[in-house]
């Protein structure tokens, strides 16, 4: 534990003798998370957000086999 306080003190001394090289750290930082909190907000709300169709709007799904002509299989939820 004393040596990470140690290592903690040396990182604030350190910081505090360079004040530019702190202020671009925390500046790319931050924009760095925002950019990243962005995408993720985008991307859940395009490809993420729940099929349209609710309960009984999903009437059934459809399997096609390329071997056979004429396979279309039908699959609906029982009633």
């Amino acid at each position: 534990m004393s040596r990470t306080l140690q290592d903690l003190r040396y990182a604030v001394r350190s910081f505090l003798k360079a004040p530019g090289f702190t202020a671009v750290a925390i500046i790319v930082l931050a924009l760095g998370i925002g950019a990243n909190s962005a995408t993720f907000t985008a991307v859940k709300a395009l490809l993420f957000r729940p099929v349209p169709a609710q309960g009984e709007g999903i009437v059934g799904i459809f399997r096609y086999e390329r071997s056979k002509l004429d396979s279309y299989r039908a699959f609906a939820y029982p009633n």
